[in-house]
């Protein structure tokens, strides 16, 4: 079963940031609100006392900045709810396979998994694995029907070379009948181990990337395979 997951994490993070700004904004007004209107009626000239009709209209002011206020209060509280249950979702997903857009993989046991998608059917179109120092440690020819592809990567160079596990890059480069190039859709799999908070993102850990919650595009149980 494959459950898809949306980009929540960033709205929750900008609605809570966004409510609390704005209680902060809203309370100090609130404060100097009633500074001036006491001010002004320990001012005022007994014998020319505050208009009714002004009097009114900052009463119903005061009234609409309390309500406000109240209401931002609500809000961080429904924010601080989804973060909880999101911080759940997410602690869930420890030990389960996923596929996340991205092109680096944490190769892990000699074993990394990509997929890739091509816009149309190509005619010429290549793989090749970039170590961190972006050199090119394996090539080979890709799938060039139009659609989805997996491709599992055994960590062996070109020469039968095992390399060690770590962070490693795809660049798929393909062109069509016309040889017009083509933008490949780029995935990475691979089992989560943990889950950390970044500047108030959920990141999930993935051997040694990490990885966005947002960027998550399906979770599936793990198999033997995986």
């Amino acid at each position: 079963m494959v459950t898809s997951v949306g980009a929540a994490s960033s709205s929750v993070a900008s609605n809570s940031s966004a409510a609390s700004q704005s209680s902060k904004s809203l309370a100090q007004n609130f404060d100097t609100f009633l500074k001036l209107l006491t001010t002004q009626l320990q001012h005022q000239d007994p014998l020319q006392p505050m208009d009714s009709e002004k009097s009114t209209e900052q009463l119903v002011s005061f009234s609409g900045v309390e309500q406000q206020i109240a209401g931002n209060k609500s809000l961080e509280s429904m924010v601080a709810l989804l973060s909880a249950g999101q911080s759940a979702s997410a602690a869930n997903m420890i030990g389960k396979s996923i596929d996340a857009t991205g092109d680096q993989v944490a190769v892990k046991n000699g074993t990394g998994t990509w997929s890739y998608e091509l816009p149309r059917e190509a005619k010429t179109a290549t793989l090749a694995v970039l170590d961190s120092n972006n050199n090119v440690v394996y090539i080979a020819d890709a799938d060039k029907a139009a659609g989805a592809h997996d491709f599992t990567w055994t960590g062996k160079t070109n020469a039968g070379t095992q390399l060690p596990d770590g962070t490693y890059r795809l660049v798929v480069t393909a062109e069509d009948a016309t040889g017009t190039s083509m933008d490949a859709k780029l995935a990475v799999r691979g089992v989560v181990d943990g889950v950390e908070y970044v500047d108030g993102a959920t990141m999930l850990t993935v051997g040694s990337r990490k990885v966005k919650l947002a960027d998550v595009l399906s979770i599936k149980a793990t198999t033997a395979s995986n």
